[in-house]
């Protein structure tokens, strides 16, 4: 999972592309807001596992370009 976090609060995490129930390739979003209450989910269909990996750097990128900051994540990996 990746997390981005912005000075004024929000936060935006992306969960690595996996498949859903029928087989196909997704990668969920979350967002939010420290102010606020309310927040988001959101999925995103790719055609096969290249292309939901090609999505995720471009949703970070976006994140990126709208002044989100990448955080560590503090979970080690196996």
């Amino acid at each position: 999972m990746r997390c981005f976090k912005r000075a004024d609060g929000r936060v935006y995490s992306i969960f690595a592309p996996a498949t859903d129930l029928p087989g196909d390739w997704v990668v969920v979003t979350v967002h939010g807001s420290a102010r606020s209450r309310r927040g988001g989910l959101k999925s995103y269909a790719a055609p096969d596992r290249e292309a939901a990996d090609r999505l995720e750097t471009r949703i970070a990128t976006t994140r990126l370009r709208h002044g989100y900051m990448e955080q560590l994540s503090l979970t080690p990996t196996a």
